[in-house]
């Protein structure tokens, strides 16, 4: 079950609208119906979570769209569908950028296993970003000779190598370690090492 989700769909086909939100309603995901000519900012909203793109309409480009969708800053995640689609068309969508190409029609148990992934796959793409932004923000709290300790442990130094590297003594080195775990709230060395590259710094290895 995913409650509170929502798919947004850019399509004309009214007899696919009602099945495919037959179909996700009992997961508890809402549908909503947006006609391709519609501005893609105004789809490609935070409420949604997958959006359904129809590939095979003479008069709408939905691999261009699919493009658009799926590069920043809206990096939405995107399910590619056509009615008797050739398999050119499916591959031109999955290289735009869709997760899957789903034609029509298609069995519900491939639509709901289809979309449920990538809504799934938004949501860790999500949890991904704000991991990131967190550790970031944390890093760049950091004193300047903290983030020379941290850059020594992203190096594998132990305290002793990375004394030598800095001319500070060992001790020292041990206070802005401890003091970097702390504020960085990291369980471990790996974490903090692994904010310390999702922060942009890099090893020196000299």
């Amino acid at each position: 079950m995913m409650p509170g989700a929502a798919v947004h769909i850019l399509d004309r086909d009214a007899a696919f609208f009602g099945v495919l939100a037959d179909i996700l309603a009992p997961h508890g995901v809402k549908t909503i119906v947006f006609p391709p000519e519609s501005d893609l900012d105004r789809v490609a909203t935070p409420a949604a979570e997958c959006i359904v793109v129809e590939t095979g309409l003479a008069d709408f480009d939905g691999v261009a769209a699919i493009r658009r969708l799926v590069a920043p800053p809206a990096a939405m995640t995107v399910v590619a569908t056509a009615r008797n689609a050739a398999v050119e068309q499916a591959v031109a969508s999955l290289k735009a950028g869709a997760i899957d190409f789903v034609p029509k029609p298609d069995d519900g148990e491939r639509w709901a296993s289809s979309i449920l992934r990538a809504i799934e796959q938004g949501r860790a793409r999500r949890r991904h970003q704000i991991a990131i932004r967190k550790a970031c923000a944390a890093v760049a709290l950091l004193p300047p000779r903290e983030q020379q300790v941290l850059t020594a442990m992203i190096d594998g130094l132990s305290n002793k190598e990375a004394a030598t590297r800095m001319a500070i003594s060992v001790r020292t080195v041990e206070i802005h370690r401890a003091r970097v775990m702390d504020k960085l709230e990291a369980p471990s060395l790996a974490m903090a090492i692994r904010m310390g590259i999702a922060a942009g710094l890099t090893p020196v290895l000299i």
